[in-house]
């Protein structure tokens, strides 16, 4: 479903931080709104993984390390890009990014 719903907004972003497509005020909304979806659809992965117990089963550290360490850039990718969206609210220029 991410691939359906973040496509259009990823470019969006992608080319507004290259491209003066539209003020860094509204670049920093769309990016909040695209990373918050991010991380919050990671934190219920997360969530539900443990919730389901799955890392009690079979070979249940290397699932874990697993999990954790690839979706771990998936909590720190999307709070970065939140950071940077909400300093172009902030600021109201593309300083951050260019």
């Amino acid at each position: 479903g991410n691939g359906f719903v973040t496509l259009i907004p990823s470019v969006i972003v992608l080319c507004g931080m290259t491209f003066d497509v539209m003020p860094a005020t509204w670049l920093g909304i769309i990016g909040v709104a695209l990373f918050w979806q991010k991380f919050y659809g990671t934190v219920i992965y997360f969530w539900a993984y443990f919730h389901n117990k799955l890392h009690q089963a079979g070979q249940a550290r290397g699932a874990a390390l697993f999990v954790a360490g690839l979706n771990g850039l998936w909590l720190l990718g999307p709070t970065w890009g939140m950071v940077v969206s909400i300093a172009l609210i902030t600021s109201g220029t593309f300083d951050i990014i260019r």
